[in-house]
């Protein structure tokens, strides 16, 4: 995916606790939503910048069929203007 040159974005995988990724998983920041690809990869465009963002992953939407995964918040640091990646994966566990 490509971006316009000042926009502010946020990288990052989504994975299980397998290390596999999870495809589906719903991710949001500032008001705007991304769905983790077949890779377990997202992008949010346009999110504001500044340290500790609580980044929002909701597992609930995953397509993964007899499986659960829950909400988690993480904090993310966003330099304004650039392309910032997720230093570490999103990891959820499964519920049973």
């Amino acid at each position: 995916i490509v971006q316009a040159a000042g926009v502010t974005t946020l990288a990052g995988r989504v994975l299980n606790e397998d290390r596999r990724p999870l495809s589906g998983a719903t991710v949001s920041l500032d008001g705007r939503t991304a769905t983790s690809d077949a890779a377990g990869a997202f992008l949010l465009s346009n999110v504001n910048a500044g340290n500790n963002r609580p980044v929002m992953v909701d597992g609930r939407t995953v397509n993964a069929p007899n499986a659960s995964y829950p909400v988690i918040a993480e904090p993310a640091n966003l330099v304004a203007g650039q392309a910032n990646t997720v230093p570490y994966d999103f990891i959820l566990p499964k519920i049973d």
